[in-house]
């Protein structure tokens, strides 16, 4: 996977499949063929489709909601590459839900020490 390509592994994206279907969950890995794999998965089900059925995962109390979309939990999904024609970061919801990476622990420590040795200097003068 390209440098670029890497910042997105983590994140919460959305993947279109090629028979209509659409998937959001957070992205763990690319493989060399180009497979998706990701945790956290839900189906989004359009409610207005002509394909809609009434699902046993959906609580009674959705059904007396009128929303369009809804979402499965499936947990983890495996996706071919020739089986999606469109992937996006889902940014509004990757920014709801920040993920701290190592650099970004190593990044606030260093942070911290240099803050640290900053007001040691401020105290001495």
């Amino acid at each position: 996977m390209a440098a670029e390509g890497r910042e997105v592994i983590g994140k919460i994206v959305r993947v279109e499949l090629t028979d209509g279907r659409l998937y959001v969950g957070r992205l763990q890995c690319v493989d060399r063929a180009k497979t998706l794999y990701m945790s956290s998965g839900c189906e989004v089900v359009d409610t207005e489709a002509d394909c809609y059925q009434e699902y046993s995962v959906f609580p009674k109390k959705d059904a007396e909601r009128k929303e369009r979309y809804r979402y499965k939990p499936v947990g983890g999904v495996i996706i071919p590459a020739a089986a999606f024609t469109k992937i996006w970061l889902d940014k509004a919801i990757t920014e709801a839900i920040p993920i701290e990476t190592e650099d970004d622990e190593t990044k606030k420590e260093s942070n911290e020490e240099s803050e640290k040795t900053e007001q040691s200097a401020e105290a001495k003068a």
